[in-house]
Formats: structure tokens, C-alpha cells, sequence
């Protein structure tokens, strides 16, 4: 005897001359990631995530670039996920830890914004828009960031620059002028 709760479930009944029903199973997953990194870092500098003035120089150089992909592709900032990823280097036992900043799209299944960004020309581009010193020399993001009505009125990052409601918890640790020095570092300069 089956419990009455089970009596209750029946069987669908089956015919084998309907068409069968057809079903698909999808997943809704973050998509698009693009990892970027300082390859030469000169001597002494401190990149170790680890390290609270590092880790501002990470924040500030990873906000920014996504401020200015955000210009640059004309989509709300909204659109790209930032974050740090430390990385250790084994191949020398002596290597310091290092991190990498990655984005990655927002939007479900991925709207191609990273992958796009991804292409190391492209990337290039983007690093030297924010800049001013691409090819032709585009002065629209660089510009207003060392005007003096900004450089003199912003010590270390504002709401014209980096902040915005998203990354509230790192206002404490961002600095326009790092992040434009970690691009630097970036683009080997």
C-alpha cells in the first residue's frame, strides 16, 4: 500500500504516434572576461595586491580603464564587472606576487564587450585614449582628468573621475593620478 500522497501522482499517458515534446535546457552565465596585467615592472615598485598603496594602484588603474571602455564603447560603466586577481609568478622562486585586474561583461550570457576589448591592439588603443596619446591624439578622456578645474578641485578621485555608487566600498583607496601611472606601467612607459 502506498501512502496517499503518493496514490495521487499519475502516470502522463503516453502515445507513441504524438509528436514527442521537445525541450532545451540553457544556463544563464557571466561571459567575457579580459585579464590585464603589468608585464615590466621596473625595479622596486611594490605590485603585491597584499600591500594597501598596491592595491590602491590597482583599484585606480582597474576603474579607470573601465571608465574609459565605458566611453570609449558608449555603455553605462554599469555594464563591466571589475576585479583583482592576485597571481604569484613560479617560475622564479624570488618573484614577487603580483595581481591582475580583470573585466568581465555584466550582462547575462555576455554582450561581446570584453571580448572585443580582448584583441591586444584594441586594448593598446584603449590604454592610450585614456592617455590622450593615440593615434590621432584623442584628448576627450585625458583632457578634463588634468584640467586644472578637475586636478586642483579632485586630490585623489571624485564622481567626474573614478567614484560612482558601484564602487563605493574603494573611494577610500583610489587615486586618479596612480591609476593614469599604473597605465603608463601598463603600456610600458
Amino acid at each position: 500500500d502506498l501512502p496517499p500522497r503518493e496514490q495521487n501522482i499519475r502516470v502522463p499517458p503516453f502515445d507513441p504516434a504524438e509528436a514527442p515534446l521537445r525541450r532545451a535546457l540553457a544556463s544563464i552565465a557571466k561571459t567575457d572576461v579580459l585579464s590585464v596585467g603589468v608585464a615590466n615592472a621596473p625595479v622596486g615598485l611594490c605590485l603585491n595586491p597584499a600591500v594597501p598603496e598596491a592595491r590602491a594602484g590597482w583599484s585606480s588603474f582597474g576603474f579607470l580603464v573601465r571608465r574609459a571602455a565605458a566611453v570609449s564603447l558608449d555603455v553605462a560603466e554599469t555594464e563591466l564587472n571589475l576585479g583583482i586577481q592576485p597571481i604569484l609568478d613560479f617560475s622564479s622562486p624570488f618573484a614577487p606576487p603580483s595581481a591582475r585586474v580583470f573585466l568581465s561583461d555584466a550582462l547575462e550570457n555576455g554582450a561581446g564587450y570584453c571580448t572585443h576589448l580582448g584583441d591586444p591592439a584594441l586594448f593598446e588603443q584603449l590604454l592610450e585614449f585614456v592617455l590622450g596619446t593615440g593615434t590621432p591624439p584623442d584628448d576627450s578622456f585625458f583632457g578634463p582628468l588634468v584640467s586644472p578645474e578637475h586636478a586642483l578641485a579632485c586630490e585623489t578621485s571624485c564622481h567626474r573621475c573614478l567614484r560612482d555608487y558601484g564602487n563605493m566600498a574603494y573611494h577610500p583607496i583610489l587615486d586618479w593620478r596612480t591609476g593614469i601611472d599604473m597605465v603608463r606601467l601598463a603600456l610600458d612607459m
